[in-house]
């Protein structure tokens, strides 16, 4: 059985870990700041159907930059607390090899 270890695709690991940290802080940030033009626009906006429309697409979008941030977050204490309890991938319960060790150690 060949095991296969982190260090063999540790750059492909950071790089993958990299680009979700950069998802999580990144979109929440554009979709505020669309909001806020979106609600300047309306403020500008004679219009009181536009109005009431960029309400609801800013709830909508601030709910969107909430669990963007949170998916992330919740999947690493998910991760970690299989890790802990002894849930492996392969390999024993105890081997460095596991999958959950690999995330764990770069996201």
């Amino acid at each position: 059985m060949i095991l296969v270890s982190c260090s063999n695709f540790a750059f492909i690991l950071k790089i993958v870990g990299f680009l979700f940290k950069l998802i999580q802080w990144a979109v929440p940030i554009v979709l505020i700041l669309f909001s806020v033009l979106d609600l300047f626009k309306a403020f500008t906006s004679a219009d009181e159907k536009t109005r009431k429309d960029v309400g609801n697409k800013i709830l909508k979008r601030l709910v969107y930059a909430i669990v963007i941030f949170l998916v992330p977050i919740l999947a690493r204490i998910i991760f970690r607390a299989l890790g802990n309890a002894g849930v492996s991938g392969y390999g024993t319960e105890n081997s460095p090899t596991s999958w959950i060790d690999c995330f764990n150690q770069y996201f």
